[in-house]
């Protein structure tokens, strides 16, 4: 059955794109700050670490105050932060203030995300996941395009003060937020019991590996393309194309939702897999048919991972321990980096393949095969959650 798009499901699908637009934005933020402050790359990178590391603060935080807070409180706490952060940032020129003031927006992001990722779980959570992808693909690729103008038009503190102007209208969406940590219909598990402790850690390592292997991926797909000589405007080109792509991936999943079924799971990291290898052919399309491959299977397994886990899992709060996996992300570059410097850039394809594919095992181990305890029915995931209510 599908589910109507009201003001409430809507709600944590556009503050979620808001609170992490500054790392969905981090390459034209940070090459601001390059240009017009002359930030060292070390001091690039430790802003974006910052950011990432905050997100994860954020999220252990929401764990804590879970007993004590609702997911309306919890998301205004972290919008709170994230605004002051964006305009401490915009009054700063230092990067002693600078990254301190990330961190702390971080801890905002982290602790929003948690509360919306909460909501997702609430019902129908493959088509919300999708919708969210969406979302902050939609948005980023605005930001990205109008920050380098603004910049250059008004300064960098400009895109500070505009990334905080974003966030107060979010703060009277977190008031549709639920009044409470209470489960929900949608939760019912269809006379099953809930995943053993060790599924459930089985999902959210696979969710962790694969946040790792995206962020090393998008830190170093240009200077993939680069090194094999695919020409400048070429590499933008084809992340613009691939940009739509990762559209089109989500769209597909909001439409299909549930019928997208395990062997269509497998298929998008087969996919996933080849563009990854792909891309460093030096033949211009066939970079751009790679990446763009890469981008169109990540709103699938990321919604599908999502889906299965949440299914899973005993209680619904459980979504601040998935969000928590995913800022292991954070660890993306920094392998990244070592690959880089010991083995050459397309190294990295390597080490992306290797956390894709055993994050994809370990999904399909805890959650579709016959180890799993409970087969999915028909579909290749968990039984359509029967209830239709979101907590308020």
């Amino acid at each position: 059955m599908k589910r109507r798009w009201t003001i409430a499901r809507l709600a944590p699908i556009v503050v979620v794109a808001v609170a992490t637009l500054v790392y969905n934005s981090l390459p034209a933020i940070t090459g601001v700050l390059a240009r017009q402050l002359r930030f060292e790359p070390e001091t690039l990178g430790a802003f974006g670490s910052a950011d990432l590391l905050g997100m994860a603060v954020g999220a252990l935080a929401a764990m804590a105050m879970m007993g004590n807070t609702s997911p309306r409180a919890t998301g205004v706490i972290g919008l709170v932060l994230l605004l002051a952060a964006d305009f401490g940032s915009a009054i700063s020129s230092s990067a002693t203030a600078l990254v301190p003031l990330r961190a702390l927006g971080g801890v905002g992001a982290g602790l929003t995300v948690s509360a919306c990722y909460y909501m997702y779980s609430l019902e129908d959570q493959q088509r919300n996941a999708a919708a969210s992808v969406l979302a902050q693909i939609a948005l980023a690729f605005v930001v990205i395009t109008a920050i380098p103008r603004l910049a250059h038009a008004l300064g960098w503190r400009s895109v500070f003060i505009g990334l905080g102007l974003l966030v107060i209208p979010c703060l009277l969406l977190a008031r549709e937020f639920s009044a409470g940590y209470s489960e929900s219909k949608a939760l019912d598990l269809s006379g099953r019991q809930a995943a053993p402790r060790v599924i459930l850690w089985l999902g959210l390592i696979s969710s962790a590996l694969f946040n790792v292997a995206v962020a090393a991926y998008w830190t170093y797909i240009e200077r993939i393309g680069a090194a094999t000589g695919i020409a400048e405007n070429t590499i933008s080109t084809g992340l613009s194309i691939s940009t739509a792509m990762g559209f089109l991936g989500s769209v597909v999943v909001i439409v299909f939702g549930e019928r997208i079924h395990g062997s269509i799971i497998v298929a998008s990291v087969i996919l996933n897999i080849v563009g990854i290898v792909v891309s460093s052919s030096p033949v211009s399309w066939v970079y751009v048919a790679a990446i763009s491959a890469y981008y169109a299977t990540l709103p699938i397994y990321f919604s599908a991972q999502f889906a299965a886990v949440m299914r899973r899992a005993s209680s619904s709060r459980f979504a601040a321990k998935f969000t928590l996996s995913t800022y292991v992300g954070s660890l993306g570059p920094a392998l990244g980096g070592f690959a880089v410097s010991q083995y050459g850039v397309l190294a990295v394809r390597w080490l992306v393949v290797a956390f894709t594919v055993v994050s994809a095992v370990l999904l399909w181990v805890g959650f579709f095969s016959s180890y799993a305890g409970h087969p999915p029915a028909g579909d290749g995931l968990a039984s359509q959650p029967k209830g239709d209510t979101v907590v308020s």
